[in-house]
């Protein structure tokens, strides 16, 4: 049997990198050469590695949800997010990393990113907040989620997104948001099964007539007979074979 998918590593990871990618840019503002140098080029790789993280996060929620539309333009729109935002960070040639690919397709990549319209660049984290937001919107409609941490959840992304710098913040409360996949779903209760009769377990039947007969041995389940105008013969404590055995005293 294939072991189920399991998001909890990159439910961990991705909001974790995202503070790390935040702080790292906040101190980069400091010196008022916002990036450049080592922490620019920090910056910008735990950008990819964020993106990267929320991809397979989103992959890995849609694998263990039901099909549907909503789980599956989730992943297609983490994936071509993450992807535009790894080419815009990486071939940017006047970016912190100084454009990591080479040849024609970095000449072309390097150009593109440059004419490319700030919205446009700024398009891949956007792609994958609302892919995001569409499977954790199917886990809440899945009975995975609560509707509390998919309110905040939204309010991480809004808190992320705004422009005073919050992302710390906002990757704090993605990840409490993200509890409810941490935690995992609970596990059914299991119920012992019940030993079969010929394992030395008493059956119902056994049992029942365990209660009907009285304590007290072969004597008083004899006196019980008697009182019911019984008189059975040979052991009392065993059944008798026979109707004439049981047949009242009288009537012999």
């Amino acid at each position: 049997m294939e072991p189920s998918p399991d998001p909890r590593p990159f439910a961990l990871a991705m909001p974790l990198l995202l503070f790390a990618q935040g702080i790292v840019a906040w101190v980069d503002q400091l010196d008022g050469r916002s990036g450049d140098g080592a922490l620019g080029g920090a910056s910008a790789v735990l950008l990819v590695a964020t993106v990267a993280s929320a991809f397979w996060l989103a992959a890995l929620l849609a694998a263990v949800l039901p099909r549907g539309l909503g789980p599956s333009l989730g992943v297609v729109a983490t994936g071509l997010g993450a992807g535009a935002t790894t080419l815009v960070t990486l071939g940017d040639p006047t970016g912190p990393i100084g454009g990591v690919f080479d040849g024609v397709f970095g000449m072309v990549l390097g150009r593109a990113v440059s004419s490319a319209p700030a919205a446009l660049t700024a398009g891949g984290p956007v792609l994958v907040g609302a892919g995001l937001a569409l499977l954790l919107a199917a886990q809440t409609r899945a009975g995975r989620m609560p509707l509390g941490s998919l309110a905040l959840a939204a309010l991480a992304a809004v808190v992320v997104a705004s422009p005073f710098g919050l992302v710390p913040l906002g990757a704090v409360l993605l990840l409490i948001a993200l509890g409810p996949v941490l935690r995992g779903p609970e596990p059914a209760e299991s119920v012992p099964a019940r030993p079969h009769p010929a394992m030395g377990e008493p059956s119902d039947s056994a049992t029942a007539a365990a209660k009907v007969r009285p304590a007290g041995g072969p004597a008083a389940y004899a006196l019980t007979v008697e009182r019911h105008g019984a008189r059975p013969v040979g052991d009392p404590g065993m059944r008798p074979h026979s109707a004439e055995a049981w047949r009242p005293a009288s009537r012999r």
